[in-house]
């Protein structure tokens, strides 16, 4: 079954493990036949990548599985991208950005930083559109958004487990029975990944909402009926303006707290230090620069993170993404941003624990 990724969910596949990680990153396409194309081109990069990893490996174990779900990959990237993570022990398949990378990796644990993406800090965001009777919920970037669900009054909302959670009022123009429905439907989805909302509709219903509202990441945008009854695409180039400034606003926060803990020698852009404070859990927030990588495995030596099998314990890694993950292991926060915004455009920055 195909999850999205929150915060908690990542937190579980972060670590090294006893056994070769297969990690593979696949963004949307166009089409059927180039989904197809695509997905059998990575998983033959791959099974070559799984037979030099490990010579004693059987490859088949990781790679048949994947193909006996070709047909599912292949309709499910019409609408996301998709991470694709196995190994002996453990196979999961989770929704990426639409425009994400298409990589493969194997070491000893799944490549995650891709993932970040779709954390809070991303550049993803919900729009929610209100009108009389009926509210609509779109996941959006700042390129396009994708219809997700919709309520209508009179409908029972469930949990996603087919079990009622809260009863749409019965009259069809009662609006606070369908605000609380609407609000409950996100709590859901949102517990463990809350990122931004975007609220359209009418000055009596953004009232409203905002009165029961949970979520701090909000944004309002307060339109007649008949922009509210605007296409999917309209309403996004008005509700993109709003979400990109809580964006902006988050790293601003960072960079804000970074150069006020500076002088208290509690903030760092050097790898090395970064690498030593996040395996001792003293990272409490990190900043990376979304296309900045580091490969190589100068830092085992630095003790950021020694794999538990011998015959392992000299393969290549991409060390910003090991190093979020420590920090992830440790509870604290990860955030990505472009490189000409990181403190003195360094691809990694760090504010320490007191």
């Amino acid at each position: 079954m195909m999850e999205t990724i929150g915060v908690n969910k990542l937190r579980t596949l972060v670590g090294e493990r006893a056994e070769p990680s297969l990690s593979i990153y696949i963004p949307a396409q166009r089409s059927p036949r180039q989904a197809e194309s695509t997905c059998g081109r990575l998983i033959e990069y791959a099974s070559g990548l799984l037979a030099k990893y490990d010579l004693k490996l059987c490859v088949g174990d990781y790679i048949d599985p994947i193909r006996s779900s070709m047909a599912r990959l292949t309709a499910l990237l019409a609408f996301d991208g998709l991470a694709i993570f196995k190994s002996k022990s453990f196979e999961g398949i989770y929704r990426t950005q639409q425009h994400g990378p298409e990589l493969v990796s194997v070491t000893n644990h799944f490549y995650l930083k891709p993932l970040l993406e779709i954390l809070p800090q991303s550049r993803q965001f919900y729009i929610l559109r209100l009108a009389e009777g009926v509210a609509k919920l779109y996941i959006a970037n700042a390129d396009q958004p994708v219809f997700v669900k919709e309520i209508r009054s009179g409908e029972t909302l469930d949990d996603g487990a087919g079990h009622p959670t809260i009863e749409v009022g019965e009259r069809k123009r009662i609006w606070m029975p369908l605000i609380r429905a609407t609000e409950q439907m996100l709590w859901l989805r949102l517990s463990d990944q809350p990122i931004p909302i975007v609220v359209v509709g009418p000055r009596k219903l953004l009232s409203l909402y905002r009165a029961i509202n949970r979520h701090p990441l909000l944004g309002g945008l307060e339109c007649d009926d008949d922009i509210v009854k605007e296409s999917a695409r309209t309403l996004h180039a008005l509700a993109w303006p709003i979400a990109r400034n809580i964006f902006d606003t988050e790293i601003d926060q960072f960079i804000g707290l970074y150069e006020r803990m500076r002088p208290l020698g509690r903030t760092s852009t050097d790898v090395a230090k970064i690498a030593s404070a996040a395996r001792e859990g003293r990272v409490d927030q990190l900043l990376l620069a979304r296309d900045a990588e580091i490969w190589g495995d100068a830092e085992y030596e630095r003790g950021l993170g020694i794999a538990s099998v011998p015959s392992l314990r000299r393969r290549e890694t991409e060390v910003l993404d090991e190093i979020a993950q420590v920090v992830l292991k440790h509870n604290g926060n990860v955030r990505l941003t472009s490189l000409p915004r990181m403190p003195k455009s360094a691809p990694v920055a760090a504010i320490f624990r007191a």
